[in-house]
């Protein structure tokens, strides 16, 4: 009852009762009260209070969350040794984001083939985060194929500007018909690169006053480089 009472207040911003009935339940062993408590702390600046209801948690064997959000912690330490056991752990556990934040972590520290796998094993599973960051790996590495399945589902999860980035694939495959598709999605979705990479094709073909229609947009949408591509297509004409 502690525990979710401890939760309804966090949620409410009551944040001095959220502590004291987490610390209750956490006290009397409520491995995921220890969790929640840990990460309030830290939010509110205890952060050594913080991390040893965290540590407690994650040892206790008992909250695969727990065992994920202390590797995590471990790894903005820089402990990313330690920090790599606990993520595994979590992933035992089955716990949501561990498989892409073990991929990320093994991306970091060079290990492309394994952090590969396990961010495939992500997006696979729904993880558009995951998805996102391994099509633009793959971009990059001109892997463009992979890439667009990739973002393609980073897109269908909400993950932000993978409808930009996919035009930009197809426009490297050469498929410009379906990269200005998918720029037009991005603008719909209020991608600022995406306005901007079709506001740019369209200046390429000659097409001016749609391509200063398009860069206005995609300023309205937060680019901060569209209003002097407006401004020098102006000086053009």
């Amino acid at each position: 009852m502690a525990f979710g009472s401890g939760c309804r207040f966090r949620n409410e911003g009551r944040f001095e009762e959220a502590k004291s009935s987490l610390r209750v339940a956490a006290e009397h062993g409520h491995a995921d009260a220890a969790c929640v408590l840990g990460i309030t702390l830290i939010e509110h600046g205890e952060a050594d209070e913080g991390s040893a209801w965290l540590r407690a948690a994650a040892h206790s064997g008992r909250s695969s969350a727990a065992a994920l959000t202390f590797g995590l912690l471990l790894k903005g330490q820089g402990s990313l040794a330690e920090a790599e056991q606990w993520i595994r752990k979590a992933l035992e556990g089955g716990q949501n984001d561990a498989a892409r934040q073990l991929g990320l972590l093994l991306h970091e520290t060079g290990r492309t083939p394994e952090a590969e796998q396990w961010l495939l094993k992500a997006a696979d599973a729904g993880d558009a985060e995951a998805a996102g960051f391994l099509g633009l790996q793959f971009k990059e590495q001109g892997r463009l194929q992979e890439a667009a399945s990739l973002l393609y589902k980073a897109m269908q999860g909400g993950h932000p500007n993978a409808a930009s980035t996919l035009g930009l694939v197809c426009l490297d495959m050469n498929r410009v018909d379906e990269a200005v598709r998918w720029w037009s999605h991005a603008v719909e979705l209020g991608e600022h690169v995406g306005a901007y990479a079709l506001a740019s094709l369209l200046a390429a073909q000659g097409r001016k006053q749609e391509a200063i229609a398009m860069y206005i947009r995609a300023a309205q949408l937060g680019s901060t480089s569209a209003a002097e591509e407006v401004e020098a297509l102006r000086m053009g004409q």
